[in-house]
């Protein structure tokens, strides 16, 4: 069987880039002997997420310094005023061989006309730009050399696909995360390398649907899809969904993914609030400042001395700046304060973990807002809110005025306006990192006993200490507990009903995440195997962001397939 490989994007709308869809974009210097090639890995870019290119230049040393960079502009000029730059860069190790960037692709109305989305190369000093403007349309895209059966099917949703070739596909789950669904055949599943294997197992666990399309007698197990038990076709991975599909069956539309989580304000935006500008002090302030300023300073400070105005006005404004500014200080502080909640989805055969991680902050003063990541990092912006603008959110993008501009630079540092002093920030983080931590059962009654005991024992090596812990046998059986239980601890789990599991889960998440967050984690209830746990706070387990920001609450869910010991 062979059917082509497909994306489907989030939204109704499907983004273009111009001079960049099928074929590739070169672009030459100015002495007309230096070329740069860039080429689309997936066609066209998406909407929101990350755009990856494959980059070949001509007539540069293999030594010489090329950057690579992508910007995508929000222009609302007639709504708002206002311009939101998401500027990416990316440097060539090695100009010798085709290198590939991974660049940010962000926008925040996506049928806005003024869109533009653009990738320039900069080397000797010499900035040169492809001025493909982003334009949406409602037109299709046809997915080329799709089987003749899907595409002469008219109930296959075909019109957002988006397609790419597995033999080009990079080791990076971040390429993926614009879209909700990522299908392959199960073909060339296996003809992957276990590193681009490994990236799109990364992305279902960061809430992404993976389908892998096959015949109706294929077994998940020989696919390396443990996560998918017994005669089940598809299984809750992570916050995201991995599914075996019969080609007879296969509809082509998704339920959800990646982009669901990023839809609407994340919970933790309704537990900071903007402190109330000080109106009564601000006014008394203005009323002394332009007393002293006025009459205090002729009849006072320059009686007979008109001359001295010149003098005594910088000085009392000086100071008045002055008071205002400690002012600022004493009621907002240094740094900033806020909340986080993250869901961490571990996989101890990769030894690795998907962190979902949703942060909402109100900065003080801010003496720099550059910060970096350990691993690379996808950081989304869902809404700012100054003092002025009161409790009203306004989503990415919204300010009245002004100009934003977030910088990233190879996925791992970050600058510009993520955060900003006196401002509310909501944000989704997401990384895929190492990591040795996992859960296991110690009592050796196995993954699905013939006979249900009544309890079981897991012991906790995550190095933060759990407040509960539930286990769903590969039977259906479930188990949990509500204790205390430090790292390197057993605890043991008592035998409970579903529906009693599913309560708990809700009644624990209920305060810390969303709906689309807390139905992923649900998920992994239904599909069986499965070890879960929650922390009140394991800031250990989070994604560091702003070192300045104190972070009062950090709750976090493992979700991990069972594993015995």
């Amino acid at each position: 069987m062979m059917i082509r490989n497909y994306l489907m994007v989030a939204a109704t709308l499907v983004l273009t880039l111009a001079n960049a869809g099928a074929a590739a974009s070169t672009l030459t210097g100015r002495d007309g002997l230096t070329s740069y090639r860039l080429e689309p890995v997936i066609d066209p870019v998406p909407e929101s997420g990350y755009a990856a290119f494959t980059v070949k230049v001509s007539g540069v040393g293999a030594d010489e310094p090329i950057e690579v960079m992508g910007q995508s502009s929000d222009y609302q000029y007639f709504r708002h005023r206002n311009e939101v730059e998401v500027n990416g860069s990316q440097k060539l190790q090695n100009a010798s061989s085709p290198q590939l960037v991974v660049l940010p692709v962000r926008f925040n109305d996506h049928s806005d006309p003024y869109n533009r989305y653009q990738v320039g190369v900069k080397h000797r000093g010499e900035m040169l730009w492809d001025y493909g403007t982003a334009r949406s349309s409602s037109g299709s895209i046809k997915p080329q050399a799709f089987s003749d059966k899907l595409v002469l099917d008219a109930s296959k949703d075909l019109d957002q696909w988006h397609s790419f070739d597995p033999a080009r596909l990079p080791a990076d789950w971040r390429i993926f995360t614009g879209f909700e669904q990522v299908t392959l055949d199960s073909s060339e599943w296996q003809s992957l390398s276990a590193a681009v294997r490994y990236a799109l197992l990364d992305y279902a666990r960061s809430g992404g649907e993976l389908e892998i399309v096959a015949a109706q007698d294929t077994s998940a197990s020989l696919l390396g899809l443990g996560m998918i038990r017994g005669d089940q076709r598809s299984a809750g991975y992570g916050l995201g969904r991995v599914a075996l599909v019969n080609e007879a069956s296969f509809t082509g539309r998704s339920s959800g993914g990646v982009s669901a989580i990023e839809q609407g304000l994340p919970e933790v935006a309704s537990r900071i609030q903007p402190s109330e500008p000080a109106g009564p002090l601000t006014v008394i302030g203005v009323v002394v400042l332009g007393a002293l300023i006025g009459p205090f300073n002729l009849f006072a400070f320059t009686r007979n001395r008109r001359h001295r105005l010149f003098f005594t006005v910088p000085v009392i404004a000086l100071g008045a700046s002055l008071v205002f500014a400690a002012a600022i200080f004493v009621a907002d502080g240094i740094g900033g304060s806020g909340h986080r909640v993250a869901v961490v989805s571990l996989d101890p055969d990769s030894a690795r973990a998907s962190v979902v991680q949703q942060q909402s902050s109100l900065c003080g003063a801010l003496f720099g807002s550059s910060f970096s990541t350990e691993e690379p990092t996808m950081l989304f912006d869902h809404a700012t809110m100054t003092e002025s603008q009161g409790s009203g959110v306004k989503i990415f993008g919204g300010r009245s005025s002004g100009s934003t501009k977030l910088n990233e630079a190879s996925g791992r540092e970050f600058s510009g306006d993520w955060f900003r002093s006196r401002e509310k920030q909501v944000q989704t983080v997401v990384s895929a990192v190492p990591s040795r931590n996992r859960l296991a059962l110690v009592d050796g009654a196995g993954l699905a006993p013939q006979v249900a005991p009544a309890s079981r024992t897991v012991v906790n090596t995550t190095g933060s200490t759990l407040n509960w812990v539930g286990f769903v046998d590969e039977l259906g059986v479930p188990y949990m507990a509500t204790a205390s239980v430090e790292p390197g601890a057993k605890v043991t789990l008592q035998r409970c009903q579903l529906d009693a599991m599913r309560g708990e889960v809700r009644g624990l998440l209920r305060d810390h995440m969303t709906g689309a967050m807390t139905t992923g984690v649900l998920r992994n209830l239904v599909s069986g195997g499965r070890l879960l746990a929650f922390s009140q706070n394991a800031p250990e387990l989070c994604i560091e962001t702003l070192g300045s920001i104190d972070w009062e609450t950090s709750p976090v869910v493992l979700l991990q397939p069972a594993i015995a010991e």
